[in-house]
C-alpha cells in the first residue's frame, strides 16, 4: 500500500477527486483538506508518484505521499531518513484556506517559521536553494492552520521548480489586472519563448493585464475586446516602443485585414463557455502564422472537467503540429491555463527567451 498527495487551489479538490476516480479507478480516496488531496494505491512503490504525468490538470505538485506530521521533531525525523538516498530540496508552504484568494499573512509567516526551524536542524540534509532542478528529490512539507503533511517528488520537467507550485512573479503597480500574472506565470510554466520584437493577438483583453505583461517584455500587442483598456497600458512604450493598440469591437466582428500578419503568439481569456471561446481563437489563428498560444478557459460548470481531453484535441488545431498543455496555476480561479504551441528548433532555442530591454527583432505590421 502507498499513497500519493497533490496540491491544488483551495476549492477544487472535488474537480482532483473525480479526474483522478477517471483515470485511476483503482486509486481510493485517503485524506483531504483545503488545498490538499491523498489517495491509497495498492501497488507498493519505493519511489515517489512524480512520474505519473499530468496527475490531474489542477495538480501544481504531487508526488509520494508519507503522511501527517504532528510536529517540527516528526518531520526532521522523516527528512532525515529520505536523506539516506542522497540530499533533498526543502519546499515549506501554506496550502490556503477553502474561499480564500490568497494567502494570509499569517499562514505565509507560520510556514517560514517551520522552514526557518527545519533548516536549522537539517543542514546535511538539505540543499541551500528552493528552487527544483530537474532530477532533484524535493521534501514537501505542506502547513496547515494546526497540521503538516509531509511528501516527496522528484522535480520532473514540465513541473514547477518553486515551493507549493506558487512562481514568484513581480506584479507592477501599474498592472490593472489578476491577468498580469496568468499570462506571466504560464510563460515561465510552459518555459515559453517569448522575446523582445515579438507580435500578439490578444483575444479578450481589458482591460489590459495580459497585453500589458507583454508590452513589458518588448512585445507589441494587438488587443481585442469591446470594453474599455486601461489607459495607462495604452500609453505604455515597453522595448523597442512595444506598445498595445486596441481593436473596440467583439472577436466577431474582427475582419483579416485588421489583424498583424506577423503575429507569432495568440492570448485568449475570453468569458465564454470553453466550445466557444476556442472557436473564436481558432478563427483568429486561420489569419495569422502564430507558432503558440496561451488559452484561459472559464471552468465554471465543474461538469467541464471531464471534457478536458476533448478541449485539449481542439486547442492542438489551433497552432498546426503543436502540443497542447493544461494546468491551474495559482493566478487561476475558476479556470485553466493551456498552453498550445510547436517544439521548438535548435535555432529557436539558441536565440533565447524575451528579456526586458532586448532590441526587437520587428515593429508590428497590418494587411
Amino acid at each position: 500500500m502507498s499513497f500519493v498527495f497533490a496540491v491544488v487551489r483551495p476549492g477544487v479538490e472535488a474537480w482532483a477527486k473525480s479526474e483522478v476516480a477517471r483515470a485511476r479507478p483503482a486509486w481510493r480516496f485517503a485524506y483531504g483538506r483545503a488545498g490538499l488531496v491523498t489517495w491509497k494505491r495498492d501497488a507498493a512503490s519505493t519511489e515517489d508518484a512524480s512520474s505519473e504525468d499530468a496527475l490531474t490538470v489542477v495538480a501544481r505538485v504531487w508526488g509520494r505521499g508519507v503522511g501527517v506530521a504532528k510536529s517540527v521533531d516528526d518531520v526532521v525525523r522523516i527528512a532525515r531518513e529520505e536523506a539516506r538516498a542522497g540530499r533533498l530540496r526543502l519546499h515549506v508552504f501554506a496550502r490556503g484556506k477553502k474561499g480564500a484568494e490568497e494567502l494570509a499573512p499569517e499562514e505565509e509567516e507560520r510556514a517560514r517559521g517551520i522552514e526557518r526551524e527545519l533548516r536549522a536542524q537539517l543542514s546535511d540534509e538539505i540543499e541551500r536553494d528552493a528552487r527544483a532542478e530537474r532530477g532533484d528529490r524535493v521534501l514537501d512539507v505542506i502547513v496547515g492552520e494546526d497540521d503538516l503533511y509531509v511528501g516527496v517528488h522528484v522535480h520532473r520537467a514540465g513541473a514547477i521548480a518553486w515551493p507549493g507550485g506558487r512562481i514568484p512573479i513581480d506584479v507592477p503597480a501599474g498592472s490593472p489586472s489578476r491577468a498580469y500574472r496568468k499570462v506571466e506565470e504560464m510563460i515561465v510554466w510552459g518555459d515559453v519563448p517569448v522575446r523582445a520584437g515579438d507580435v500578439a493577438i490578444e483575444v479578450g483583453a481589458a482591460p489590459g493585464g495580459a497585453a500589458y505583461a507583454l508590452a513589458r517584455r518588448g512585445v507589441s500587442v494587438v488587443a481585442i475586446d469591446p470594453a474599455e483598456m486601461d489607459p495607462h497600458v495604452l500609453a505604455y512604450r515597453g522595448p523597442g516602443d512595444a506598445r498595445v493598440t486596441h481593436l473596440a469591437k467583439p472577436v466577431g466582428a474582427v475582419t483579416r485585414d485588421e489583424l498583424p500578419h506577423d503575429a507569432r503568439w495568440l492570448l485568449s481569456d475570453l468569458n465564454l463557455a470553453p466550445p466557444v471561446a476556442l472557436r473564436y481563437a481558432a478563427r483568429i489563428a486561420s489569419t495569422t502564422r502564430v507558432e503558440g498560444a496561451i488559452l484561459t478557459l472559464k471552468m465554471n460548470d465543474a461538469a467541464m472537467i471531464a471534457s478536458i481531453p476533448a478541449l485539449l484535441e481542439k486547442a492542438r488545431a489551433i497552432v498546426p503540429g503543436a502540443d497542447a498543455r493544461a494546468i491551474q496555476l495559482p493566478a487561476h480561479r475558476q479556470e485553466i491555463g493551456v498552453l498550445v504551441i510547436r517544439p521548438r528548433s535548435a535555432a529557436a532555442d539558441r536565440a533565447g527567451r524575451a528579456r526586458p530591454g532586448a532590441a526587437p527583432r520587428r515593429a508590428p505590421r497590418t494587411r
